[in-house]
């Protein structure tokens, strides 16, 4: 089992910010990693954001937990089963 983060982004009217990953054949979804030893969700979030979109953590307030999701998929061409949050 795999944990991850997701984050939703909104700007000022509303949009949500989707990525493109070439993995899989492609596919877009919200900003999100999976957690390194040790982390937890937050932080793991606030790190993804961070790595992903150069956004420093102090400008960034998160909100509630939103939904979770388990999905069976391929990462680095293994079958995993990914628990997002």
């Amino acid at each position: 089992m795999r944990e991850a983060a997701r984050a939703i982004v909104m700007d000022a009217d509303d949009r949500v910010l989707l990525l493109r990953y070439d993995e899989n054949q492609g596919f877009w979804a919200t900003p999100g990693c999976s957690l390194q030893r040790g982390e937890d969700h937050a932080t793991a979030t606030l790190r993804e954001l961070g790595e992903e979109l150069g956004i420093d953590e102090k400008a960034i307030a998160l909100g509630p937990q939103l939904a979770e999701r388990t999905k069976d998929h391929l990462v680095d061409g293994r079958e995993v089963r990914q628990v997002e949050l």
